[in-house]
């Protein structure tokens, strides 16, 4: 498996991730049906047998369901994997519906349960898992900030972020990975995302490589 350095963060990685998503289950909307979590288990242990390090998690999949199972899965074997999740997302129960909070004590509140769900002492990844209208750049990056600081997050980054709102927050601390969709029916980023984050020197990440098992 070939493995590269995720842009200027010092962190190399496979070049083939570990989606968890599907490994959320049938706990929030729009899942993928029931896996069972030794069968999730299996797959992520096999995964790491065959040389893929980069595990793709967030606290939207399952409500946090994926990161119990990733970090039971990877055990004693966590410094074999760059684990990655989000924040700024979460299920609304009641209201049936996302809702989107990247303020700074949501961020900082967010890490820190992902910590406690992962059973880990850092996170090699933090992105904002979608871009949140009402938030605050300055807060969310400030935020950041103190997560890296502290040692608990080793990288930074936004997920699903126009170019204007990569440009945008960048002005308030280091955006270090952008992850976009891309599959090979949506090539829109090769002409614009793409360009401008190797400029920037910004780690790329993709997500749904297999256009949501079409």
């Amino acid at each position: 498996m070939e493995h590269r350095q995720l842009g200027t963060t010092g962190i190399r990685a496979s070049v083939l991730g570990f989606g968890m998503w599907p490994i959320g289950g049938t706990q929030h909307a729009g899942d993928y049906g029931t896996v069972s979590n030794d069968d999730a288990i299996a797959a992520i242990r096999r995964a790491l047998d065959l040389g893929v390090t980069l595990f793709d998690a967030a606290p939207a999949y399952g409500n946090g369901h994926a990161e119990v199972v990733l970090g039971e899965a990877l055990g004693s074997r966590r410094d074999e994997a760059v684990v990655v999740t989000k924040c700024a997302v979460h299920w609304d129960y009641d209201a049936e519906t996302w809702v989107t909070t990247s303020n700074h004590d949501d961020i900082v509140r967010s890490a820190e349960d992902s910590l406690r769900r992962i059973g880990t002492d850092r996170l090699d990844v933090l992105l904002i898992h979608v871009p949140d209208p009402s938030g605050s750049p300055e807060g969310s990056m400030a935020a950041f900030g103190e997560l890296v600081a502290s040692g608990k997050v080793r990288a930074v980054g936004v997920s699903n972020f126009t170019i204007e709102q990569l440009d945008e927050y960048r002005q308030h601390g280091p955006i270090q990975v952008q992850q976009v969709g891309y599959n090979m029916l949506d090539r829109r980023a090769e002409s614009t995302m793409f360009p401008r984050c190797v400029e920037l020197g910004v780690g790329l990440m993709t997500y749904g490589a297999l256009c949501h098992g079409l």
